[in-house]
């Protein structure tokens, strides 16, 4: 086995060399691979080190990623996967040797794995992350264990204590391993042999009720079927005309594989952040049958076939014309009762459904961090609601960025940025220029909308209009 490390020079070159990293890797892969580690001189590109490969008649490669030279090993590996059809490539993250994971992380982790929604940092690693097995054999076990790191997490799905244990001290795989035990009415998830235990419920959309002991059970809702998409879409479409959200199911549980509904840039597929494996084959998502190859295959050639069915995908849907296409997941992993139609349908529609969407999980943010009250009767300010406020066509609040009132009691009124990750509370006054200024006003109908009876009312409506723009646009909350 070849093991590889880049490190940028200053004369813009990438040597690969062996340092301290290397060593512990080999100790930790000596037990599965039982392969030579070769130490390559500085190469000045790709295909030299191709030639290299070939020389050696080397049939494993192993990189060594780091957050600085992530985006070389990218296209570098996708190059090596290309010329060598037959090379198996396995990409260790160097942070993880260095690493102690607490269980809060792991449990982090655990919902990352389950919405699909992962860090940024994460998604561009390349590394899979959680890997969820829910047949158990032999090769299986080998043929996943090039995608996952030193420090990632395992699940594993209705297997014994025996075929848990088989899975966990097996040397091929991570040393982190979570089994999902199925009980009446939850299930626990026990991490690394009963080091710690956390009870789950998932349930579908429509059938979802608050468990009595919601402190301490995590809640998770999923679209498995027809029933819960319906229910689901029913509640947006009233949310999008109303702004306000009258169904807990909306915001209390996360939802599984929220990241379908969200921008593309949140897609886990494209990464291969998680995947499911089976007899079957490896699915990138937990609530769709899409199938991205067999375990075994090389990380980049799964990688370069997703890619190749996400660009099918897209010409069928013909998205390089789609005005949603910058907000949409462009998801191709949908479950079986959602057609690509349908689906472009939705993301298309004029309640701009991916910002709706991201809307709620600001708001379960702004509940969570008590500073604002579900029980308060909160609006949204939506594309949809209010819409006739000043006959505007068009809304380009950033779509990071969500207006919120309180209507109870005494009002409040929140702008809240994501992209500035913080909260600002302002008046009256300075929210309703706000919503203005977000459904794309011109400063007559901005004047128009607020209402005034003299000129003098009028001079002094367009100048705080203009001020609030000019304010927005600093904290980047305006598009268009």
């Amino acid at each position: 086995m070849l093991l590889i490390n880049f490190v940028r020079e200053e004369n813009g070159l990438y040597a690969l060399r062996k340092d301290r990293h290397t060593e512990e890797v080999r100790e930790k892969l000596r037990d599965s691979y039982r392969a030579q580690v070769l130490e390559i001189e500085l190469l000045p590109n790709a295909y030299e080190l191709i030639e290299e490969i070939r020389a050696y008649d080397m049939n494993h490669v192993g990189i060594l990623v780091n957050p600085s030279n992530t985006r070389y090993v990218k296209d570098f590996s996708v190059i090596l996967s290309t010329e060598c059809a037959n090379l198996k490539i396995h990409m260790y993250p160097i942070e993880s040797l260095d690493r102690e994971y607490d269980d809060s992380a792991l449990w982090r982790g655990t919902r990352f794995f389950l919405t699909g929604l992962y860090p940024s940092a994460q998604r561009e690693n390349m590394v899979t992350k959680h890997i969820c097995m829910e047949d158990i054999s032999e090769d299986l076990l080998k043929g996943i264990a090039g995608y996952v790191g030193m420090n990632h997490n395992l699940f594993v799905r209705g297997a014994g204590s025996m075929d848990f244990n088989r899975v966990s001290r097996t040397g091929y795989l991570a040393s982190n391993a979570t089994q999902i035990i199925s009980e009446e009415g939850c299930s626990r998830l026990v991490m690394n042999g009963g080091e710690s235990e956390k009870r789950f419920l998932f349930t579908g959309y429509a059938q979802y009720r608050e468990p009595l002991d919601s402190a301490e059970m995590n809640t998770y809702v999923g679209i498995y079927r027809r029933e819960d998409f319906d229910a689901f879409l029913a509640d947006m479409r009233e949310y999008a005309r109303t702004g306000l959200v009258r169904q807990n199911r909306m915001w209390k549980p996360d939802m599984i594989d929220m990241c379908r509904f969200c921008n593309s840039s949140n897609c886990s597929v494209d990464s291969m952040q998680r995947l499911r494996v089976k007899r079957s084959g490896l699915y990138p998502c937990l609530t769709s049958d899409y199938c991205a190859g067999t375990a075994g295959e090389p990380f980049f050639r799964l990688s370069v076939r997703i890619k190749r069915d996400k660009s099918a995908a897209a010409n069928h849907r013909d998205c390089v014309n789609c005005e949603s296409r910058g907000s949409c997941s462009k998801c191709i992993a949908l479950p079986e009762f959602l057609s690509q139609e349908e689906f472009c349908d939705l993301m298309t529609d004029e309640m701009r459904f991916s910002y709706l969407y991201k809307s709620l999980l600001a708001l379960k943010f702004i509940f969570n961090s008590r500073i604002l009250r579900p029980e308060d009767d909160i609006r949204v300010v939506t594309p949809l609601n209010q819409k006739d406020l000043c006959q505007s066509k068009e809304f380009i609040l950033d779509e990071d960025s969500f207006l919120m009132e309180k209507r109870a009691g005494e009002r409040e009124y929140i702008l809240f940025s994501i992209r500035k990750a913080k909260v600002f509370r302002v008046n009256e006054n300075f929210f309703r220029l706000s919503e203005i200024a977000a459904r794309g006003c011109d400063i007559e109908a901005c004047a128009r909308a607020f209402g005034y009876e003299t000129e003098e009312e009028r001079r002094s409506i367009q100048a705080a209009y203009r001020q609030v723009i000019s304010k927005l646009q600093d904290l980047h909350m305006l598009g268009g």
